[in-house]
């Protein structure tokens, strides 16, 4: 299942807001010049924290979709996503007829206030939006295949979390987090020096 860009409204809702922008294909130059991540012109909606220095939690540009990609490929039986973002999985989740069903856990009101209405009213009988915190919540039926996607950077402090996800749902026969390779390259360059 190939992951499009998300189709949400956009949005504004107490220190979030969900944004339309644009890359043009001048941008991605210079952005791709600093050896960063690589990005592709073209349009896209991004979720940001509204703060003194806004910061974006996330994007659905196409380096951010490859990111998911494996666990969408994955997915089937009973899925547990941690962390709703932008709802980016949702959609091609919902169309693999190997999913049953779809439980998405999310610890800001906020960012489910702009995000889960539009894929609650198209997906109403197999998705699930709950208010929680994914360290503490307990899902009522074990899920089959797990994504943690509930960090906004790509680090190494992000580790502690995703073993502690990981070990929760050792039982699940899949359980992954977001960009953990990346994190653990990090730490390794952060423990020899570079």
């Amino acid at each position: 299942m190939e992951i499009t860009p998300v189709d949400i409204p956009e949005g504004i809702c107490n220190r979030h807001e969900v944004s339309k922008f644009e890359i043009s294909a001048l941008d991605a130059l210079r952005y791709n010049a600093t050896g960063r991540r690589p990005v592709v012109p073209g349009k896209y909606t991004r979720l940001v924290r509204l703060s003194k220095i806004p910061a974006v939690v996330m994007s659905d540009t196409l380096v951010e979709r490859e990111d998911h990609q494996k666990f969408i490929d994955t997915a089937y039986g009973t899925v547990l996503v941690n962390g709703l973002g932008l709802g980016l999985c949702i959609a091609p989740l919902m169309s693999n007829p190997d999913v049953l069903n779809v439980v998405v856990v999310e610890k800001s009101k906020d960012v489910i206030s702009l995000v889960s209405p539009t894929y609650r009213k198209r997906y109403p009988e197999r998705l699930e939006i709950v208010h929680a915190d994914a360290y503490t919540y307990e899902p009522e039926t074990p899920p089959d295949v797990v994504w943690n996607d509930i960090w906004d950077t790509i680090c190494a402090d992000n580790l502690a979390g995703m073993d502690e996800l990981e070990a929760k749902y050792c039982d699940a026969d899949w359980c992954e987090s977001w960009c953990r390779e990346r994190c653990e390259s990090l730490a390794a360059r952060w423990a020899v020096g570079d």
